[in-house]
């Protein structure tokens, strides 16, 4: 499991580089099929919606295995997000690193998966952050049940995106970060048991 003290860690850093809050935008969990090479994840390509200078997304690498150049280690492109360019010049570096390591890129940076020689696994865990104002590519606020939502902690509210639901009527509060108490009732909770 994540330790919790490292994802207090974590989302501190994110809402330090972001200078603002942060939210989840999407989640990967990836092993790679030896000697599979099948889709655009081992092409050189950038995570990134938008070219800007400042990073708006922020990927994160959290290793569940040890990572070497034999199991399919990511590849990135060095100074690569500081341009549109497609550089194929620019330094190539193999993210390497033990289990329990976190490795953040930045989403406009080109970047590639390589291929598995090993039959050690090598899982991953890719979650995806953005500043509280930018849409999430998956809605969690429509994931959790309230009974769910009653036990998350105050922080585990903000970065679900409980902080920055679009607003029903958007003359009740533009352009704002709210507290999730006080749109509680525009939360439009699961209607399904949980066990």
């Amino acid at each position: 499991l994540l330790q919790l003290e490292a994802v207090a860690i974590l989302l501190s850093f994110l809402d330090h580089f972001f200078e603002t809050k942060s939210i989840l935008n999407q989640t990967e969990l990836r092993n790679p099929v030896k000697n599979g090479k099948d889709n655009y994840a081992y092409e050189w390509h950038r995570d990134g919606r938008v070219l800007a200078k400042d990073t708006f997304w922020l990927v994160v690498f959290w290793l569940f295995n040890d990572v070497d150049d034999t199991n399919g280690p990511c590849e990135i492109k060095k100074g690569t997000h500081l341009t549109d360019e497609y550089d194929q010049e620019a330094e190539t570096i193999k993210l390497t690193g033990k289990a329990g390591d976190i490795m953040i890129m930045s989403n406009n940076i080109l970047h590639r998966a390589t291929v598995s020689y090993s039959n050690k696994d090598r899982w991953i865990f890719i979650p995806t952050y953005n500043p509280w104002f930018i849409k999430p590519s998956m809605d969690y606020t429509k994931v959790f049940s309230q009974k769910t939502f009653n036990q998350f902690t105050e922080e585990q509210k903000q970065i679900f995106g409980y902080t920055s639901i679009v607003p029903s009527d958007e003359r009740k509060r533009l352009y704002t970060l709210n507290p999730w108490n006080e749109i509680i009732d525009e939360i439009p909770f699961p209607e399904y048991e949980e066990e």
